[in-house]
């Protein structure tokens, strides 16, 4: 019999009733009072015979545990939280539960209209959002109602309250402006180069009613870009155009501006030794300057390291008017003695081997054909070999050729007949050298101290150069390929040029 009694009672006490009314705040009332829902969850039990216990799980209410300490002042900060209640009238348990619900925040989203330069009246529609719905609206401290439009208004401050359901309330003030007349400001950029189509125009608006559109017209009125809500128009060519500005009322107003572009950025250069020059006109502002594409400067000034052919970059300050110029730095015409136009007299049978010249891969030739540099391969005049024989009178031109770029200009040397070619300013009457033809060795002794020597291409290459400081030396050349040089002796202070021969 206790065994059935002790069954029976467990079964009653896990009896579960359908859910109270939630407990509903308005936002950022956090307190809750949760023994206000005390006669629903006691329905038709004697109060007085009956207590209850609020807990935050079906767990807890059907064991008894963790009551919460303070119902009448619970704190709870989550837009939904579930509290169990534990009922026992005289030892018999049921449970119930119902829901705390924070609202979210009651605002209301207002939009106005009207006051314009076509209407002097204003209207006003105000949503409430947030809270919990239907919403009343009271205007100005009026009494509410569901209207929410108010009309026929003038310019003024108005008060503008939005109560919920559950009598949240949230205020606003609305400012309803007289009409200002459309101000607007024409922002333009010129086109960056010349031909572009990177201009554009910015407009600035104030006064009118938003939202304002734009359209760009040519000044004929005909349209270019139809309205748009950007106050932006860009890819503009050079011209004049009209800005028609409408607001929200159908107000306008029209600008007239005019983008220009810059003349086309040319450049000349000239060329002194290693120093190339730039000049530049047109483009747009300051000019840069680039050597073969690389590190961009202001100074138009380029000091080359080598002659050769180089790309010279020309850039204004929009970045985009480039000139590209191919420069050719030409060296300088080959020199005798320091002099570019001599003569120097010569004796029967001399050739132009005989001529020591100051330069690198030199070339001879029957004239000065100073555009030669310029001319195309085909059209080159043929040079004279070395073994032309000096005629008196005559004059010769020579170029050299550095880094595969041949000197335009020339160096004229005009023969005379009846000379010491080798020794025109210069004699070391006791300078002897042996053996000439020179198998390997080559010998040489003076009565004073021999200071260098160097051994000279007919191109005028120096093949070998090296300093003696002694009255004899000996000179291994068994690696210079077979062929005529120039032995240059410099001792005391003079100068000897000698014709030798290699095997």
């Amino acid at each position: 019999m206790k065994k059935t009694l002790f069954c029976f009672l467990f079964f009653f006490t896990t009896v579960f009733y359908a859910q109270v009314t939630n407990i509903e705040h308005c936002a950022g009332d956090t307190n809750f009072d949760l023994t206000i829902r005390k006669t629903e969850l006691l329905d038709n039990l004697n109060p007085t015979e009956t207590s209850i216990s609020y807990h935050l799980s079906l767990e807890e209410a059907n064991n008894n545990t963790n009551a919460i300490a303070n119902p009448s002042g619970y704190i709870s900060t989550e837009n939904s939280k579930t509290i169990y209640a534990r009922i026992d009238n005289l030892g018999t348990i049921t449970t119930n539960y119902f829901n705390l619900i924070l609202n979210s925040y009651l605002i209301s989203l207002i939009t106005t209209e009207g006051i314009s330069c076509i209407n002097p009246e204003g209207t006003v529609t105000i949503m409430g959002s947030g809270g919990k719905s239907p919403y009343q609206y009271a205007f100005n401290g009026g009494s509410y109602s569901s209207a929410n439009v108010f009309t026929n208004l003038e310019p003024g401050m108005y008060m503008i309250n939005t109560k919920d359901a559950l009598g949240c309330v949230y205020s606003l003030m609305v400012a309803l402006v007289a009409y200002q007349p459309i101000i607007a400001e024409v922002l333009k950029k010129d086109v960056t180069c010349s031909g572009m189509k990177d201009g554009s125009i910015t407009i600035n608006t104030s006064g009118g009613n938003l939202p304002f559109t734009y359209s760009l017209k040519d000044l004929s009125g005909t349209p270019i870009v139809s309205e748009q809500s950007t106050m932006v128009f860009a890819n503009l060519e050079a011209g004049n155009y009209t800005v028609e500005i409408t607001d929200a009322t159908g107000c306008k107003v029209l600008l007239q501006t005019y983008i220009t572009e810059p003349t086309p950025l040319i450049a000349d250069v000239l060329v002194e030794n290693l120093t190339i020059t730039i000049t530049a006109i047109g483009g747009s502002g300051q000019y840069e300057y680039s050597l073969e594409g690389i590190n961009f400067q202001s100074n138009p000034v380029f000091k080359v390291p080598n002659y050769g052919n180089y790309k010279i970059t020309v850039r204004d300050t929009n970045g985009c008017g480039v000139y590209v110029i191919d420069v050719t730095v030409d060296p300088p015409p080959p020199l005798i003695d320091g002099k570019d136009e001599l003569t120097l007299e010569f004796k029967p049978g001399q050739t132009l081997a005989d001529l020591v010249v100051e330069g690198q891969n030199i070339k001879w030739y029957s004239s000065d054909n100073a555009a030669a540099g310029k001319m195309s391969k085909s059209a080159l005049e043929a040079t004279l070999p070395l073994t032309t024989i000096l005629v008196d009178g005559t004059t010769y031109y020579a170029s050299q050729t550095i880094n595969g770029i041949e000197s335009r200009e020339r160096l004229a040397v005009t023969a005379k007949l009846n000379g010491d070619l080798s020794t025109p300013d210069f004699v070391l009457p006791n300078f002897k050298y042996y053996p000439n033809p020179i198998q390997h060795v080559l010998s040489v002794d003076n009565t004073s101290n021999i200071d260098k020597i160097e051994i000279i291409s007919i191109s005028g290459k120096s093949i070998l150069e090296k300093k003696i400081n002694n009255t004899h030396s000996e000179i291994d050349l068994s690696n210079v390929a077979s062929g005529f040089y120039f032995l240059k002796v410099i001792s005391e202070g003079q100068t000897k040029t000698i014709k030798i021969v290699k095997k």
